[in-house]
């Protein structure tokens, strides 16, 4: 078997195993590709998931893609995509298939309707934990409020919002708080 064949495999079976949470997905490839294979060191391995973590982007796609690239070049990569996409893209078919066959139904109807809120609060959350973090108060609180509203009611794009704001934002530091500044 091939390198990349292999390489396919390898990520097709830890793609299955960790649906839903990618970082499940080290384990069995460290496995493989460390223990049972021999292609890349411990310290390696640590090294280049290091590496992948900090990558900005989706972490499963960055670690076939990178982990694939070390033991096989373009084609490990490309295959260790492939292994790790393939599970992912048939259970969102298969899902999409019978949810347009499904939605009508009338439990169905009322468990989507009922995960609305969950689905919210899913959202809320992390935006006030970042709230919380970015010490928003009672005297700057308009600013984020202003920014929902232009953008919510008045349909001004969030590129726009955020330009303008950079732009006042460094005004403001220029010419009303220049004392903030050190001294040469």
């Amino acid at each position: 078997m091939s390198i990349s064949s292999d390489t396919f495999l390898i990520f097709l079976r830890s793609t299955l195993a960790s649906v839903g949470n990618s970082y499940a997905a080290v384990a069995p490839v460290r496995e493989a590709v460390v223990l049972r294979r021999g292609w890349m060191t411990d310290d390696e391995f640590a090294a280049d998931l290091s590496l992948v973590q900090a990558m900005p982007g989706v972490f499963a796609l960055n670690f076939g893609a990178h982990i694939g690239r070390r033991v096989g070049g373009w084609r490990g990569s490309v295959a260790a995509l492939m292994g790790t996409l393939l599970p992912v893209f048939a259970i969102l078919l298969v899902v999409c298939f019978f949810f347009f066959n499904l939605r009508e139904h009338a439990a169905v109807r009322s468990f989507l309707q009922g995960v609305r809120p969950a689905v919210v609060a899913l959202v809320v959350l992390p935006c006030i934990r970042l709230g919380r973090r970015s010490r928003i108060t009672l005297s700057n609180v308009w600013l984020p409020v202003m920014a929902a509203l232009f953008v919510g009611i008045m349909g001004l794009s969030p590129v726009w919002l955020v330009l303008a704001v950079a732009f006042f934002g460094y005004l403001y530091g220029r010419y009303v708080r220049p004392t903030d500044r050190p001294t040469p």
